[in-house]
């Protein structure tokens, strides 16, 4: 699984959003959020050598977290990312009579 360096992530989001932002593409705040909060859950789950590109979490972690209050908004704001080339999202869904969270990976900005 690829690592990737999180000050570098962070900078170039930070990039990324300032230049999308004067081309009046800019994320919603909340989309904002729940992408520090991926990026910070990826941070957590990682060990040495740079931070976990993919991550599993489920919508009650990830909404508590990031501050979002439905399902309907948390897709949304999910969407507003993948469009944006910050995210690739897997669903998650049943696998052997067990539910299992959904895969976000971070696309790598630098």
């Amino acid at each position: 699984m690829e690592k990737l360096n999180l000050v570098r992530q962070f900078s170039a989001f930070h990039s990324l959003n300032e230049k999308n932002r004067l081309d009046d593409k800019n994320l919603k705040a909340s989309a904002i959020a729940l992408y520090m909060t991926l990026l910070g859950i990826a941070n957590a789950a990682s060990h040495e050598g740079g931070v976990n590109q993919t991550v599993t979490v489920d919508n009650k972690r990830l909404m508590s977290a990031a501050g979002i209050g439905s399902n309907h908004t948390l897709a949304a704001y999910r969407k507003e990312l993948i469009e944006q080339g910050l995210i690739v999202y897997k669903k998650g869904g049943l696998k052997n009579d067990k539910r299992v969270s959904g895969e976000y990976t971070l696309v790598k900005l630098y």
